[in-house]
């Protein structure tokens, strides 16, 4: 749900507000719909301990969110033309800068996540299963939602910094972004800008394995399709409110004038802090 054009700080409350709801009941549903049930099956069925648990499902909840939504872009470039946002020929990357962000990408989760993981359930949090009432279970994945998005907005703010633009520079190499852009990053930006406020809430409610592994589909689906280029909004799903078409073109705006819009979903910070541009 976008704040209206030249809205001022109520407006832009209330707004965001019905847009965290919208986000909270769409992620408790895939919860209690899709997540939870795999989980406790794939859980009796394998055996595992909670520490091989956390870390398989969260690479494949991360592989299967990349690869399928970067899939989906691929497909809806040859046959969705009606919702790609307009770009100028300069802001089209090229596909050597795509293969790059790619392999990069693909790289950095097979090589580094699996240790990452092993260590953050080792020393930080031990995210295990467990039947979450629905109240839990809303109120931590509304939470999560608040904390990424206010932590994203400082990080990113920062990074927009003069001494810090140096590191944000390379994910800005993509003029027009594409859903592939997303994790493009510096390592620096990749654990200031994107981990830590992906997993500060999770990691200090201590949630369930079932809530963490819904918040993290949910964020990457939202991110990925921020970054895609295209605009869902006015599709079925979008009016469903699956969908971040206005979050895609909030972003997109972001990219095209390298300033301005730093959140990540809500756009309340932006306002308030004067930074909103339309």
């Amino acid at each position: 749900m976008a704040t209206p054009e030249n809205a001022g700080i109520a407006t832009s409350l209330v707004y965001n507000v019905a847009s965290l709801a919208r986000g909270t009941a769409c992620a408790t549903v895939i919860a209690l719909a899709l997540i939870a049930p795999a989980v406790r099956w794939a859980s009796n069925s394998l055996g595992w301990g909670d520490r091989a648990m956390f870390v398989a499902t969260t690479l494949l909840a991360h592989e299967t969110m990349y690869l399928g939504v970067h899939a989906f872009s691929v497909w809806a470039e040859a046959t969705l033309g009606s919702c790609k946002i307009a770009r100028k020929a300069s802001q089209v990357p090229a596909q050597s800068l795509i293969r790059r962000a790619l392999i990069k990408g693909l790289v950095s989760h097979a090589l580094l996540q699996p240790p990452v993981l092993w260590l953050v359930h080792r020393y930080l949090f031990a995210f295990a299963s467990r039947a979450d009432s629905l109240a839990l279970m809303a109120m931590h994945l509304a939470i999560c939602q608040f904390s990424e998005c206010f932590l994203f907005f400082a990080s990113h703010r920062l990074l927009h910094s003069r001494a810090l633009y140096p590191l944000h520079k390379v994910h800005h190499e993509f003029k027009g972004s594409v859903a592939i852009a997303a994790e493009y990053s510096h390592p620096v930006e990749s654990l200031l800008g994107n981990y830590v406020p992906i997993a500060l809430a999770p990691v200090l409610l201590g949630v369930s394995l079932e809530v963490w592994l819904t918040w993290l589909c949910w964020r990457l689906w939202a991110t990925y399709e921020r970054h895609s280029g295209f605009d869902f909004s006015r599709t079925f799903i979008g009016r469903l409110g699956l969908m971040h078409g206005h979050g895609a073109r909030y972003h997109d705006n972001h990219h095209t004038l390298n300033n301005g819009n730093f959140g990540s979903g809500l756009d309340f910070f932006d306002v308030l802090c004067g930074t909103r541009v339309w």
